[in-house]
């Protein structure tokens, strides 16, 4: 109870516990929750898509650290651009040619004050740039191309 509790306040608390409690899935679930880095995760708990998209959450920087084979799993790289369209930069890239990938990085609901519509689009493929439906979803966002 008491990791558990170090844990809800600060997430970086479970990489200094016990092996045993780093490989509890709730713990971990929640340590990543609260901060805690993929990098402080054991390997095969980075592998588990719920825990990879809890650190996404937390920041975009996250999925550089996931598995590849997250990183070129199209169902889990929708879900993650949806959560923040900043993480296709650590996508493959047949994942950054995929239309419904590029269409939901850019419409992401996360928000920041630059813009993830005009970062996502850095990262779509060249081919997907001259869409005129991958466009207008960006200017939707507020892109402006002036």
């Amino acid at each position: 109870r008491l990791v558990k509790d170090a844990i809800e306040g600060n997430g970086m608390a479970l990489a200094w516990a016990a092996d045993e409690l780093k490989n509890d899935r709730d713990l971990v679930l929640e340590a990543v929750s609260n901060g805690l880095g993929l990098d402080h995760v054991p390997e095969s708990m980075s592998m588990d898509r719920e825990i990879a998209l809890a650190a996404i959450r937390m920041s975009e920087d996250a999925l550089e650290l996931a598995p590849e084979s997250l990183r070129n799993d199209r169902a889990f790289m929708l879900e993650a651009v949806r959560l923040n369209g900043f993480v296709l930069q650590y996508a493959s890239s047949e994942i950054c040619n995929d239309k419904e990938v590029a269409l939901a990085a850019v419409q992401s609901e996360y928000t920041a004050p630059c813009g993830v519509a005009e970062v996502a689009l850095e990262h779509v493929s060249e081919e997907l740039r001259g869409d005129r439906e991958v466009i207008m979803a960006a200017i939707g966002k507020g892109v402006n191309f002036s």
